[in-house]
């Protein structure tokens, strides 16, 4: 049989995260320490860093695209800059 020597390694990480990371490992049934040994292999293996960009909004930016759909005679399409200077400067 193949003995693995582990070692003990301590990490800094915000309680939130932590209390998160916790609960998703108990959802999927793996502990903390294996998820962690899994990403650190992985890391090893392939000699990068990957990270999954997710483009969701936040609530201020969803926020701020509703208020400009909602805004009247902001869905105008013009052919040119000089049209969108003159619609923006005349007189309503």
């Amino acid at each position: 049989m193949l003995t693995i020597e582990q070692v003990d390694m301590n990490i800094k990480i915000d309680k939130d995260i932590k209390r998160g990371l916790e609960e998703f490992a108990d959802r999927i049934g793996l502990s903390v320490s294996a998820i962690f040994n899994a990403m650190a292999k992985k890391v090893v293996s392939e000699q990068r860093i990957t990270f999954e960009v997710l483009n969701y909004p936040n609530d201020e930016t969803i926020e701020a695209i509703e208020e400009s759909r909602s805004l009247n005679g902001m869905s105008a399409a013009f052919n040119s800059f000089d049209e969108l200077m003159e619609d923006l400067n005349a007189d309503d």
